[in-house]
Formats: C-alpha cells, sequence, structure tokens
C-alpha cells in the first residue's frame, strides 16, 4: 500500500506483468504493419498493369485467397510465438485457435468483400491501382484482421468481461 492506501500498480510493484503484455503487443503490431507493407509494395508494383487486363481475374481468384491465408498464417505464428514466451495475456491454444479462424475466414471474406465489389461496379472497369488495391491489400487486410480480432476476442473470454 502506498501513502493514499492504494495497492501499487504491476510496473511499480516489480512484477513487470502489464508491460510484458504491452511488449507483446507491439511484436504482433509490428508483424501486421510488416504484413500489410509488403502487400503495399506488391501493390505498388502490379499497379502499372493495364485494367481491362484479364490477368486480373486470375490475380483476384488464385493469388489473392493464398495472400490472405498466408497473412493470417504469419499473424498466427507471431500471436503463439509470443503467447508461447508469455509476452502476451494469451494462451499458446487460443492464439491458435486465432490463427486457425485466420485462416477459414480470412479468403471467405475476401470473396465475399470481392463478390460485392463486383456487382457494386457493374460494367465499369476500375483502374489498375484499385485492382492493385483490392487485389493484394484487401485479402491482406483480411488476413490479418480476422486473426487478430479472433485472438483478442478469446482474450477477452479468458480474462471475463471486466478485464483483467
Amino acid at each position: 500500500m502506498d501513502q493514499l492506501g492504494q495497492a501499487p500498480s504491476p510496473i511499480a510493484d516489480g512484477s513487470g506483468a502489464r508491460t510484458r503484455s504491452n511488449v507483446g503487443w507491439w511484436v504482433v503490431a509490428i508483424a501486421v504493419g510488416a504484413v500489410l507493407l509488403l502487400a503495399m509494395w506488391l501493390a505498388g508494383d502490379t499497379s502499372e498493369i493495364d485494367p481491362n487486363d484479364p490477368g486480373w481475374g486470375d490475380i483476384a481468384f488464385f493469388v489473392s485467397p493464398v495472400l490472405a491465408f498466408a497473412a493470417a498464417f504469419v499473424i498466427g505464428l507471431v500471436l503463439m510465438v509470443v503467447a508461447w514466451l508469455g509476452l502476451i495475456d494469451l494462451t499458446a491454444r487460443i492464439a491458435g485457435r486465432a490463427m486457425l479462424v485466420g485462416l477459414i475466414s480470412g479468403p471467405i471474406i475476401y470473396f465475399v468483400i470481392m463478390v460485392i465489389t463486383v456487382v457494386a461496379l457493374d460494367e465499369s472497369v476500375p483502374t489498375s491501382t484499385t485492382w492493385a488495391f483490392l487485389t493484394l491489400v484487401v485479402p491482406t487486410i483480411c488476413g490479418t484482421g480476422v486473426t487478430v480480432i479472433a485472438a483478442l476476442i478469446g482474450r477477452r473470454r479468458v480474462a471475463g468481461p471486466a478485464g483483467r
């Protein structure tokens, strides 16, 4: 107890529980940023392709789901390693389940977004930059986003509704 009659924080009492959790989430955030930067670099590189090129369909239906799957896999592995090292307030089992949810749901959510986009576009042809964003950045966001959200939901379920 301090002078005001309050218990010291985890940082003040030397346990470091709060800072270890923050370090783990920062590691996950850096991994998400790195995966998204790679996707944006790929999109910038492919944005020079003619928007009427039929290759965009091949990218959309064959490459993009693999990209969503790979993004979920990488972020899931980072979550599992950080959880295993104890740098995050999450168990490795929940991190594995979050990865599984991302592996299954990421490509499905990408396809739903792509179908909605194609229906909304109707007969118009988007620019090549839009195609690059839709086929490379959006699936990466789907894969990483679903995995991190599943981990946060699993963490909340373990910690209880009021948090830790």
